[in-house]
């Protein structure tokens, strides 16, 4: 079966709708100019919303590993499409608060069994070697789907400011998921207990050489990547002076940068290119952290193109390290799940620090705070074996 089968396309398509969030380049305006929610607040909703993915993202894998990857994609999307519903209709930090928890809910459902699900059927085909490239090509298209809808969304969906209407279109391609993961076939499943599949994933990557420092790497690399859109985005282009308009058309031209890299990151998955790639994220996004604290000048606002090559290469990389160096297809979801935990914790501390310092001190000192975390993971993979010789 060759790359454009049908079963390719539908995960392309999956992983493009259950990514796809119109709310995305306005969530901080969104959550506390409509609806009122101050900074602090918003750092924790945003915490919560990754505490609450720590919380479900390794038992999740679990149980895509013991009863499938199908139900858990399915009731993924279907977590995200209540969730974004209940955040059209929130106004109060408890209502934000539940839709951040479902939509935390549907995205651990989603990590990890998404990748395992591809990853096991190509290896079933005699594919495996295609996996790069067709994960690659899932981000891509999320990345270049959002690059045309957030245009289209400051033109019809943001009016007065609101960007409430983009949050109805997000829920839509949730619907379009749910229609999508009903169609794939489930490879078959080991039979082990819980209890043994998370013995076995934590064994793996603990015992497994180089595996634990790549997972460190990568969760450096996720904090510095997130922090950008999630913390920064907003709060920086607000001081700069571009119009809530037009924050949807910055984004959608980083991430059309994004979704080309996506699309040609399978060259860089493997080998030494992979380990040049890791050391050279970081001094990237240092970089550009270092030019947003420097100058407010709109223009100034293009350095966030370097986010979305990284969000773009990152993902495409990390999966495709770790299922190379995961030994038994039993526990594999499992394992992309403590990847994934280990990110969102790193995250959700960020989160928490960067909004109290957005509320009580200067975007400045925020975007050096992250840095100073961010980097925390690269020192301590240092510490950690790399792969034997």
């Amino acid at each position: 079966m060759a790359w454009g089968s049908r079963s390719d396309v539908a995960f392309v398509a999956y992983r493009t709708c259950t990514r796809l969030s119109l709310i995305a380049p306005y969530v901080f305006h969104f959550a506390t100019a409509v609806r009122g929610l101050d900074a602090t607040e918003f750092g924790l909703i945003t915490a919560v919303y990754y505490v609450t993915t720590v919380v479900l993202e390794v038992p999740s894998g679990i149980l895509a590993d013991r009863v499938g990857r199908r139900p858990l994609l399915v009731a993924g999307a279907a977590l995200n499409a209540l969730g974004f519903g209940v955040l059209f209709a929130s106004f109060s930090l408890p209502s934000f608060l539940l839709a951040e928890a479902l939509i935390a809910a549907g995205t651990a459902a989603v990590s990890g069994a998404d990748s395992a699900w591809l990853h096991d059927r190509l290896a079933a085909e005699g594919r495996e070697h295609e996996y790069a490239r067709i994960e690659g090509a899932g981000f891509a298209g999320w990345l270049l789907a959002t690059s045309i809808g957030m245009p289209l969304a400051d033109l019809t969906l943001v009016r007065g400011g609101d960007p409430s209407d983009a949050i109805l279109v997000t829920v839509a391609a949730q619907g379009l998921a749910i229609l999508l993961s009903l169609s794939f076939e489930e490879p078959a499943r080991s039979g082990l207990a819980a209890r043994e599949i998370a013995r076995d994933a934590a064994r793996t990557v603990w015992r497994v050489p180089g595996l634990a420092r790549w997972i460190a790497l990568a969760v450096g690399n996720f904090v510095l990547i997130r922090a950008a859109i999630v913390l920064i985005y907003n709060p920086w282009l607000g001081e700069a002076g571009v119009p809530v308009e037009r924050w949807g058309s910055l984004l959608a031209v980083i991430n059309l940068v994004g979704g080309l890299a996506a699309w040609q990151a399978y060259r860089l998955s493997r080998g030494r290119r992979a380990e040049v790639a890791f050391a050279l994220m970081p001094v990237l996004l240092v970089g550009m952290y270092l030019a947003l604290a420097a100058s407010r000048m709109p223009a100034v606002a293009l350095v966030f193109t370097v986010q979305g090559v990284m969000l773009g290469i990152l993902p495409v990389v990390v999966r495709t390290v770790l299922n190379a160096r995961i030994p038994d297809a039993s526990h594999r979801a499992t394992v992309l799940s403590i990847e994934s935990l280990l990110c969102r914790v790193a995250f959700a501390a960020v989160a928490l620090a960067t909004g109290l310092l957005l509320e009580t001190t200067t975007t400045g000192i925020a975007i050096g705070a992250v840095v100073a975390l961010g980097l925390v993971p690269f020192v301590a993979s240092r510490f950690l074996s790399r792969e034997a010789p």
